[in-house]
């Protein structure tokens, strides 16, 4: 999403711009709580970190089903590494869906550290 952003003149005037930019604060904030997990691998997850999680896997499926009534993703003519837009268009959902799920199904794997605080 950062290329999309980077590359495409004026990206927020585009009807997928604001998506692309609320989906790359999502991802970011799920990239860091990927590296807490990894620094604290034994550790209880605390609750605000569960929930935190939890409203990223929401607002990722969320963004995906935006993406799907848009019907894009990238503005028209935007080229994903070199792919058509249809290929292009399918990776995003999968990325999207993938690790949406993934950070739904971690707070329910986790769910028993939920208040032990």
């Amino acid at each position: 999403m950062s290329w999309f952003l980077y590359n495409v003149s004026r990206p927020l005037t585009y009807r997928t711009g604001p998506a692309a930019v609320a989906l790359l604060i999502a991802l970011s904030t799920d990239i860091l709580l990927d590296a807490r997990s990894i620094v604290h691998a034994h550790d209880p997850w605390p609750g605000w970190a569960l929930l935190l999680r939890l409203l990223l896997g929401v607002s990722l499926i969320a963004v995906f089903w935006v993406y799907i009534a848009l019907g894009a993703v990238f503005a028209p003519g935007f080229s994903y590494w070199a792919m058509p837009d249809a290929y292009g268009r399918v990776l995003a959902y999968m990325f999207l869906w993938g690790i949406g799920l993934w950070d739904l199904l971690f707070v329910v794997l986790c769910r028993r550290w939920l208040g032990r605080e």
